[in-house]
């Protein structure tokens, strides 16, 4: 906005909200668009100074790999993993923070013999090295650091138990894959773990003990994984797109 201000008054500028609220920078910015997450989110935006006219609903952008017609049972294989187990995958941020160490010991306890786990803890040696000394070798868990595959990962899960980044849980959502959602930072995150929670696409719990208890039941209940997963129901309409379309209007037509 400065830059605009100072030397570029000309240039085309905008905001792509990767969170599902209106985060504090954005008062003091004065951009040509803003492209928000959800349409129900219009409220936050404009009470933090951004005018309606300026506002675009077109969803956050992920990689088009989330969103694979992949068959669940291909993707399962492809990791090892029977076809018939349900899989949590479960991860916490690239740097493995929150009660991972904790809730892994809890489904490790009570997993039962067609579940699978993936832990994925990204750049936290530490902790990869400590779970995978205590359950490397336990069958149907499988630690992992940091992974380049998350896409194929993401489309062999059947429930997908994380904190509640944009980027995770929206690819999360992309590939239509139900959450359990870890309060472990504050900020916008709490507000995008309030958005899955009234979309019906994620549950949450306060301790370690009931987010693992959470997660087991859910791999249990089909008939609920399957109407979480009808609320995350991704539309034909692709983010990325979306944006770029409006780019280009706005490019050619610098009044849109």
């Amino acid at each position: 906005s400065e830059v605009v201000k100072t030397h570029l008054p000309n240039l085309k500028t905008c905001f792509i909200a990767t969170d599902y609220t209106c985060s504090p920078s954005v008062k003091d910015s004065s951009l040509d668009r803003y492209f928000i997450p959800a349409s129900s989110l219009s409220g936050d935006f404009l009470g933090g100074g951004v005018t309606s006219e300026r506002l675009r609903a077109c969803g956050i952008p992920v990689r088009q790999m989330f969103r694979s017609s992949v068959r669940k049972e291909d993707a399962k294989r492809a990791f090892g993993i029977p076809a018939d187990h349900k899989h949590l995958v479960m991860m916490c941020g690239s740097m493995g923070c929150g009660p991972i160490r904790d809730i892994t010991e809890l489904l490790c306890e009570n997993i039962s013999e067609d579940q699978t786990v993936t832990v994925v803890c990204g750049s936290n040696e530490e902790l990869y090295e400590k779970l995978n000394k205590r359950f490397g070798s336990v069958p149907r868990v499988h630690i992992r650091a940091v992974v380049s595959d998350m896409p194929p990962l993401m489309q062999s899960a059947d429930l997908f138990l994380t904190k509640p980044g944009g980027l995770s849980s929206t690819e999360a959502a992309a590939a239509g894959v139900p959450m359990v959602l870890i309060d472990a930072v504050a900020g916008c995150e709490e507000h995008n773990l309030d958005f899955f929670l009234k979309l019906g696409g994620a549950v949450t719990a306060e301790t370690s003990e009931e987010l693992a208890e959470l997660a087991l039941s859910l791999l249990s209940d089909e008939a609920r994984l399957k109407e979480m997963f009808a609320a995350l129901a991704p539309s034909d309409v692709i983010p990325a797109e979306k944006i770029y379309a409006h780019l280009l209007r706005c490019a050619n037509k610098p009044e849109l």
